[in-house]
């Protein structure tokens, strides 16, 4: 029975938009912060406006679906009358993209939401413990950014920071903000006041 995961489409649904919520977080970013920023700064710079373009049209149409309470293919049941995880998810996304502080930075954002999001999502589907889920979310948040300081350098204060906050802004369930969109901008205004800073 698939009554938990409550998708428009049902359980194929579900696995596609989990899928797709992986590979679309983990590849994009990387072809963005490591292929296109470091081989052509003319292809980075329109590829910010291809991003924003997509934000601008998908407001309007956003706006639409809400009001008639339109559910598309992969779309959760709740997201009928609040805006959409997919549009959430799509404006902290090219935030990032606009104002990361550096590469690496916006790469480990972006790639714990791609991760770290659907283990958690997934362990409390299962009914698993907090503190389990919570030891597994921090696990894999800590082992992305350790990957990545691996290749860049950041700080360990940078690295226990950024990694806790990612697991933290998941946890709540909120209706009227996606827990995506928290685990993007929250550590992204971390990273920006510490440039400030």
């Amino acid at each position: 029975m698939f009554k938990p995961y409550q998708t428009a489409g049902g359980q194929q649904a579900y696995y596609f938009r989990r899928i797709f919520h992986i590979v679309s977080l983990t590849f994009l970013p990387w072809f963005y912060f490591i292929f296109l920023i470091q081989k052509s700064s003319f292809l980075m710079s329109n590829s910010i406006y291809f991003f924003i373009a997509l934000v601008i049209c998908a407001t309007p149409l956003e706006v639409i679906r809400l009001y008639f309470g339109h559910l598309i293919f992969g779309m959760r049941e709740y997201e009928k009358h609040t805006i959409s995880g997919a549009y959430w998810g799509g404006l902290s996304f090219t935030l990032v993209f606009l104002l990361a502080p550096s590469p690496p930075l916006g790469l480990g954002i972006i790639w714990c939401v791609a991760w770290v999001d659907p283990l958690l999502g997934v362990l409390r589907e299962k009914k698993v413990s907090l503190c389990l889920t919570l030891c597994a979310g921090l696990f894999l948040s800590f082992s992305i950014w350790e990957g990545i300081s691996f290749y860049y350098e950041l700080s360990r204060l940078e690295i226990a920071i950024l990694a806790v906050t990612a697991v933290l802004c998941e946890l709540p369930t909120l209706k009227w903000v996606d827990d995506c969109a928290l685990m993007m901008l929250i550590p992204l205004a971390i990273t920006l006041l510490w440039k400030i800073a």
